[in-house]
């Protein structure tokens, strides 16, 4: 943990949201600084250098996207990671908030413990980076005075062979932070499994893959059913375990090296099951229920005696003539149709069908 407290940046022009996040950070030991639009937030920026700047994406004047890609575009504030703050769960929209040089989004309204996770993921991922620059500036350091010492040849060799072992060292420090920032890039912390970062990019490349292949591409979302309830009742931290739990279900039912598991978001969860048919993903849907009833986890203020899956799938084989959120928003429908029968169960939706629906109501 850092010796001083770590500042964020909240750039918010909503005061009630902006005061209540603000209050939690800084009982989480933060120094926090707030700026109401965009332009207050990139001149905070300049000359505070936050840690982390939390960003709303829906502003007036300056909107999150447009002050995200100024502070990229400048030398002053490139290095700061930047979270975006939103309400919109358009996969489209969240994959501009990352080529607008976005590290990370946490939705709204704000789940404080996936908030507080985020915002410690990447503050430490900024850690490693500055670990990282220090060390190369560090070598750049050795090298200067390593041609600097050209006294005799002997001490010259000396030197030579000290800076050698110093870049294996500097190399394999360097190796281990790749992999690190790696696995927190595209992990979740919680869970273990995939983040919804990795998600969308492997449900892109997998659906340009099958389409090249003609070979039917699967999407699975899944979520505890009345989590809220479980949260309220069990307290986060049981949550937390709660979802862990899910999570190694997950796992532990998919066999193929291709298959995904994420989290989604919050309580939900989801698979992509490359050249998989309704009927293996069913398959593997029932299994992870079956596993996740056999945990055995109590939930009292739920419609069933324990913790419990509604799961909404849906298939096709990939064509240029449709995207792959149209996938995924098929497999959305048919998780509202399985809340909606009751919870508890899988639920279907034909990708042909849901799109047929969808030109009709347009």
């Amino acid at each position: 943990m850092a010796e001083t407290p770590e500042t964020l940046l909240i750039v918010d022009d909503a005061p009630d949201s902006l005061s209540v996040l603000m209050n939690f950070l800084v009982e989480h030991s933060f120094e926090v600084l707030v700026a109401s639009d965009g332009q207050e937030g990139i001149n905070i920026a300049h000359y505070a250098s936050p840690d982390l700047i939390l960003l709303d994406i829906l502003m007036p004047d300056l909107n999150g996207l447009q002050v995200c890609r100024r502070l990229k575009a400048d030398p002053l504030t490139e290095h700061i990671p930047v979270i975006f703050l939103t309400a919109v769960t358009d996969t489209e929209q969240r994959l501009a908030c990352f080529d607008a040089g976005g590290a990370d989004f946490i939705s709204k309204p704000v789940e404080r413990t996936e908030a507080l996770a985020r915002i410690n993921t990447h503050l430490k991922i900024g850690r490693l980076q500055k670990t990282l620059m220090t060390q190369n500036r560090r070598l750049q350091e050795t090298n200067q005075l390593l041609m600097e010492r050209t006294a005799t040849l002997e001490h010259l060799t000396i030197q030579l062979k000290l800076e050698n072992h110093e870049r294996q060292l500097a190399e394999g420090a360097l190796a281990r932070i790749n992999k690190e920032l790696e696995k927190l890039a595209m992990h979740d912390s919680l869970t273990g499994l995939a983040n919804r970062r990795q998600f969308d990019e492997y449900l892109i490349q997998e659906w340009h893959r099958m389409a090249r292949e003609r070979l039917p591409l699967t999407v699975v979302l899944s979520d505890v059913d009345y989590f809220k309830r479980y949260n309220d009742t069990y307290g986060h931290q049981a949550g937390d375990h709660c979802l862990f739990q899910i999570a190694q279900c997950l796992g532990q039912n998919l066999r193929r090296p291709a298959d995904l598991a994420a989290r989604y978001g919050g309580e939900e969860f989801a698979l992509i099951l490359p050249n998989t048919e309704r009927e293996g993903a069913i398959t593997v849907g029932h299994n992870i229920q079956q596993s996740v009833q056999q945990l055995n986890i109590q939930h009292s203020h739920s419609d069933f005696p324990y913790v419990s899956l509604s799961f909404g799938i849906s298939c096709t084989i990939p064509s240029t003539q449709y995207q792959p959120t149209d996938l995924l928003m098929a497999a959305d429908h048919a998780l509202y149709e399985a809340k909606r029968r009751g919870r508890n169960q899988l639920h279907f939706q034909s990708f042909d069908s849901f799109i047929q629906t969808r030109v009709s109501a347009s």
